[in-house]
């Protein structure tokens, strides 16, 4: 595991990177904000994610291969902080990373809201406000984005799923179980293509639990 030090000097060669390459950097933004990420800066990170989303793609990618055929020291650091973020050089695949951690940074804050706050006191105020509806509509649209760019990638799946599965909690209330039912369809569809045993026993967990709910 790489030390603090070594990730600011590889957003240093990132940023330098992007200021060589303006309009062709979706990739470059990407791995700087992975960088951002894993020192806790979230809000950088997010920034980068969703400049990640945008721009010349094909361009990109070939500044993408130049740069790293000069220094491969950033991306060595960023694979030993997110070692399952397995991102080729095949364009759309950067782009989906990008909306999958986009993703990732919604539920992991709204994590650390529900546990700031009882369960019980955070569902009331989330009713009130519309914080939980329109995060989790927000996560959603991330992860399908990023599976509609990359139909293979079985982790946005299961993300995908987890989110449904946090609406139906919400949604049994009014006895709604197409939620449910969308949830237990991302699972399933992993275990029927994938074959990660990790991604395949962790979808048949939470399939194991909703499913009985989804069938009442």
């Amino acid at each position: 595991m790489h030390n603090s030090g070594d990730l600011h000097r590889a957003i240093d060669e990132y940023t330098k990177a992007i200021k060589n390459e303006v309009e062709y950097s979706s990739p470059l933004y990407l791995f700087r904000g992975l960088a951002y990420e894993a020192l806790g800066d979230k809000d950088a990170a997010r920034d980068d994610y969703e400049l990640s989303t945008k721009g010349d793609l094909k361009q990109g990618l070939t500044a993408f291969k130049f740069y790293f055929s000069m220094s491969e020291f950033p991306q060595q650091v960023i694979s030993s902080y997110f070692p399952h973020t397995t991102i080729q050089p095949q364009g759309r695949e950067f782009r989906a990373a990008a909306y999958y951690r986009i993703g990732m940074l919604m539920y992991n804050e709204m994590n650390e809201y529900m546990e700031k706050n009882s369960r019980f006191k955070a569902f009331l105020k989330s009713l009130f406000s519309g914080y939980t509806k329109k995060t989790l509509n927000n996560m959603i649209y991330t992860f399908s984005e990023a599976i509609t760019l990359k139909p293979d990638f079985f982790e946005a799946y299961r993300m995908r799923g987890v989110v449904r599965s946090m609406q139906s909690d919400y949604a049994r209330i009014y006895l709604n179980r197409s939620v449910l039912k969308k949830a237990v369809s991302d699972f399933q569809y992993i275990l029927d293509n994938s074959e990660a045993s990790i991604t395949r026993r962790q979808a048949q967990k939470h399939l194991a639990f909703i499913k009985p709910f989804a069938e009442l």
